[in-house]
């Protein structure tokens, strides 16, 4: 006896504005994978609306009224399936529709939100957006602008999304966009530590020193209560220690890898500042032994002889120069030397020989 399993119906809910090229990317990508495409326009003028239009998509046409969440829960009442993805236009769906099917069927019983693996690039992915929703229930999203669902704990999910980000172009006017909305919700719900959690980390118009005193701030409220802001407190200790190394205020690098190595030794940011600052100084101290070692040959250039019996000739001391100067990292000044040693075969020409070699293999 073979069960049988009810397929659930699934819509895809598009919120757009002037996006018109990712809007056709995104639908491409969604199309034939789910039931229904509803597409909620929020005032586009470049050919969005005739677009959507001329497909089989509902599309809502209402006015920006500089809340995200509004959009998403107006968006919310026009879909009758089961389930409900909202998808970014700036975004793709790399999950197949068989993929989706079998991560909504496989889900408990009792899960209300999911949250699709959001690919942001260079072996990035954001796993607790809770973007997939199931329908029947009074889920409601809150907030002007990074929008979320309260007292709910989403569940993860395998549905994949790949997302494109901003464009260079449009990044400031997102920003001038969005920081008003955000400074509202930083007043109006105070005591919630994620809206000064997004604005320390997400605007590049707002200067650096401001940002990191924000995350000062943030670290010592939510070191009380780790396990309950796990991510906002492990998102600013990688914001701190990223934006203290990028200002050069290694003194606040160093207090705040001190901090990280006794709250979380094995997060893989302060790994990586930990381990870059280590690196950093022991090549600076390898560095300046190198220097000393080359003030000691130039120091001894006018006492040296060079007999019948020597091994070495005129310009071996010259090569072991240029082969120190290219082991501190200095290949202009190697460069110089190697030209007035020529091309006979030496510590110089082996060493740089390799270094060519790593080069071709890297870009090659």
């Amino acid at each position: 006896m073979s069960l049988h399993i009810a397929m659930l119906s699934v819509c895809a809910i598009i919120i757009t504005k002037n996006e018109l090229d990712s809007l056709k990317r995104c639908i491409s990508s969604i199309s034939g994978k789910v039931d229904e495409i509803i597409v909620l326009d929020t005032g586009s003028t470049d050919g969005t609306v005739e677009f959507v239009g001329s497909k089989d998509i509902k599309i809502i046409r209402r006015e920006w009224e500089n809340d995200f969440s509004k959009a998403r829960n107006i968006a919310l009442e026009y879909a009758d399936t089961d389930w409900v993805i909202f998808i970014d236009s700036d975004e793709e769906m790399l999950s197949s529709k068989e993929e989706i099917s079998n991560a909504l069927n496989s889900a408990d019983l009792n899960d209300e939100v999911l949250c699709p693996r959001i690919y942001l690039g260079n072996d990035k992915y954001l796993t607790s957006n809770g973007r997939i929703i199931k329908r029947g229930r009074q889920i409601r999203y809150v907030g002007r602008v990074h929008e979320y669902i309260p007292d709910v704990i989403p569940s993860k999910s395998e549905i994949l999304i790949r997302h494109h980000g901003y464009r260079e172009d449009n990044r400031e006017e997102k920003e001038k966009r969005n920081l008003p909305l955000l400074r509202k919700e930083i007043i109006y719900d105070r005591k919630n530590p994620r809206w000064l959690y997004f604005y320390a980390n997400n605007y590049t118009l707002i200067p650096i020193s401001t940002r990191i005193k924000v995350l000062e701030y943030l670290i010592v409220l939510l070191d009380g209560d780790i396990e309950k802001y796990e991510n906002y407190y492990l998102g600013s200790l990688s914001s701190i220690l990223r934006l203290s190394f990028v200002s050069k205020d290694f003194q606040l690098l160093f207090k705040y890898i001190d901090i990280a190595k006794l709250r979380c030794p094995n997060f893989v940011d302060f790994v990586f500042y930990d381990s870059l600052v280590k690196i950093i100084s022991r090549s600076i101290q390898y560095s300046n032994d190198i220097d000393l070692l080359i003030k000691d040959i130039d120091s001894k250039q006018g006492e040296i002889f060079v007999s019948d019996v020597s091994h070495k000739g005129v310009n071996s001391l010259l090569e072991l120069k240029a082969f120190a100067l290219l082991k501190s990292g200095k290949y202009e000044d190697a460069a110089l030397i190697g030209n007035r040693i020529g091309k006979s075969e030496s510590l110089f020409t082996v060493e740089l020989k390799k270094i060519r070699d790593g080069f071709d293999g890297i870009y090659n």
